[in-house]
């Protein structure tokens, strides 16, 4: 379903807010409203512009508007998990790819198993450390 234009013009208002002005190259709505809440996917006409809305979306003020990656249902998961694993602000992902940061490190997540050994490795610092 397409977009309203009260809708198209808050995220024209929130692109300003970002500091980012980005043009639209698609957009509609996805899935169903639950509990108010409708999620909306976008395809811009040029991925850095992608990039750009991502990288200053936390400029954006209060809690009723996130921006996220539209990922594959098997990255979701190890996203999700990872983010149970490790703090929340220090797993992001960029262009699908998911990342955690561990004490000064940084580490791509592929699959399950690099994430299993991440955390062993981060549980064998600590303990060396202590």
């Amino acid at each position: 379903m397409p977009l309203t234009r009260d809708q198209r013009d808050d995220f024209k208002a929130l692109f300003k807010e970002c500091r980012v002005n980005c043009p639209i190259k698609e957009h509609g709505q996805i899935g169903r409203l639950v509990d108010g809440k409708q999620a909306i996917i976008i395809k811009f006409a040029k991925h850095n512009y992608k990039q750009l809305i991502l990288k200053n979306s936390p400029r954006i003020k209060g809690d009723k508007i996130f921006f996220a990656e539209d990922l594959t249902q098997e990255r979701f998961k190890l996203l999700k998990a990872a983010k149970k694993k490790f703090d929340s602000k220090n797993v992001w992902t960029a262009n699908g790819i998911i990342n955690v940061r561990s004490g000064t490190k940084k580490f791509k997540i592929k699959n399950m198993l690099d994430l299993q050994k991440l955390d062993c490795d981060a549980i064998n610092l600590m303990s060396v450390n202590s």
